[in-house]
């Protein structure tokens, strides 16, 4: 359950490098924890947060930032990923669970460095909340300290 949640999480990551659309915010996810790869907060979350225009025009500026490393990567790593895929595709197709695993653990490795920034980025975002709001990003958005398929502190 965990490797399925973990690889899942990976394919959520990459599929916008396969396929760019022109998304607008409008088809933001309404689950709060639930966001796309870009994003740095999921939309709903910031809007929980309820930041002053301060913390927006903040949060705005690193979200950017985010966007413009997370895009750098991506460019830079999208011959690998193209080559993960295919080789997942290969071995879903031949039902051989062996490779489906290594390759998913070959992807965790890939895209740890996209975990990792994005947790930079929000240790950075939180610099600037108040209590109240981090108490507010703690709850709606755990994940965001351990990655996705990692367990929660709280369980």
């Amino acid at each position: 359950m965990k490797r399925t949640l973990i690889a899942l999480a990976a394919l959520a990551m990459l599929l916008p490098l396969g396929a760019r659309t022109n998304a607008q915010d409008t088809n933001a996810p309404a689950h709060p924890s639930a966001h796309r790869p870009a994003d740095l907060l999921p939309p709903p979350i910031v809007s929980m947060l309820g930041l002053t225009a301060s913390q927006q025009a903040q949060y705005d500026t690193l979200k950017t930032q985010f966007g413009q490393e997370r895009e750098a990567w991506s460019k830079a790593h999208q011959p690998e990923v193209n080559q993960l895929q295919a080789q997942m595709r290969l071995a879903r197709q031949a039902n051989d669970t062996n490779t489906i695993d290594n390759v998913r653990s070959q992807m965790r490795d890939l895209i740890k460095p996209l975990y990792d920034l994005r947790r930079q980025y929000v240790e950075k975002v939180r610099d600037f909340l108040t209590d109240q709001q981090k108490e507010t990003l703690d709850k709606t958005f755990p994940q965001w300290k351990n990655g996705p398929g990692r367990p929660t502190p709280a369980g």
